[in-house]
């Protein structure tokens, strides 16, 4: 068989054998630039701005899941990279085991990006706004959701001593047509909401869906609903 390739071969005229090389030759690089970008993924920000404390607990869930990531470590805290397309799936799974436990950024660099002609009271709308929209679009990720509108409401310091109030979140998602949310999506939207905003806590985030049925799951059945 192979004395026939090789025969067939050299009967090709020198134009016929440069095209079959530049083909093969074609080939080849196409699969190892397959190989290459399989065993380096493109990654993207799971959270920044951890403590030493959550990227240490988010680090040894991510391992026990055999996923890879990146630690980076900076004056303004850790930062924990993971494939891009596993991070929406990996950071709901995060939030319903209450992971962060302390206020960490979700990846958005606005929050960054300051303007020095701003005020104090309009750099903290422009942040909210960013908060929402980055919460929004991360939960429309979710296989059967068609659109999220997250609304926060921050608590007015206070003019005397009294303590402030806690924040609160609303999330309206309408879902695709026969498309249901179950008890562990539920309880993941509400922990990542809270864990993306200060003095919010999960049981001040309502779900909604498009009738404007209340889709929170008590407390007393995240054991049943979730795991890692």
């Amino acid at each position: 068989m192979l004395n026939s390739l090789k025969n067939n071969f050299s009967s090709l005229s020198n134009l016929h054998k440069a095209v079959l090389g530049a083909t093969l030759a074609a080939f080849y690089v196409g699969i190892l630039t397959l190989a290459v970008t399989s065993s380096n993924p493109t990654y993207g920000v799971l959270y920044s701005k951890l403590s030493m404390q959550d990227a240490s607990a988010i680090k040894a869930k991510l391992q026990e899941r055999n996923i890879r990531f990146r630690l980076i470590s900076d004056h303004k805290g850790e930062t924990i990279e993971i494939p891009a397309n596993q991070v929406t799936e990996i950071r709901l799974d995060l939030a319903g085991l209450d992971l962060p436990k302390q206020h960490a950024d979700v990846g958005d660099e606005i929050f960054d990006k300051t303007n020095c002609c701003m005020t104090e009271a309009v750099q903290k709308i422009n942040k909210q706004r960013a908060t929402e929209g980055k919460l929004s679009r991360t939960i429309k990720c979710l296989e059967g959701v068609d659109d999220a509108s997250v609304q926060i409401a921050m608590p007015v310091k206070p003019i005397d001593s009294k303590p402030a109030e806690d924040a609160k979140a609303s999330v309206m998602i309408h879902m695709q047509k026969g498309y249901k949310l179950n008890a562990k999506q539920v309880i993941g939207i509400r922990y990542l909401v809270a864990s993306s905003v200060e003095r919010l806590t999960p049981k001040k985030v309502i779900i909604l869906d498009s009738r404007g049925n209340i889709l929170n799951t008590p407390r007393k059945d995240l054991s049943l609903a979730y795991s890692f």
